[in-house]
C-alpha cells in the first residue's frame, strides 16, 4: 500500500510564492505598471 502525505504551506510561505509570480509578470509584461495596478487591486 503506498502512503500519500499531505503537504501543509505556511501562510508566510504562500505569501513568497504569490509575490515571486508577481516579479515574473513584472519582469515578462510589456506595461509593468498595468500588473502591479492589478496585484494592489486583488490584494485588497
Amino acid at each position: 500500500m503506498k502512503m500519500i502525505s499531505k503537504k501543509y504551506w505556511s501562510s508566510r510561505y504562500l505569501e513568497r510564492q504569490i509575490n515571486s509570480q508577481l516579479y515574473e509578470r513584472l519582469l515578462l509584461s510589456n506595461n509593468p505598471s498595468d500588473v502591479l495596478l492589478v496585484a494592489i487591486i486583488e490584494k485588497n
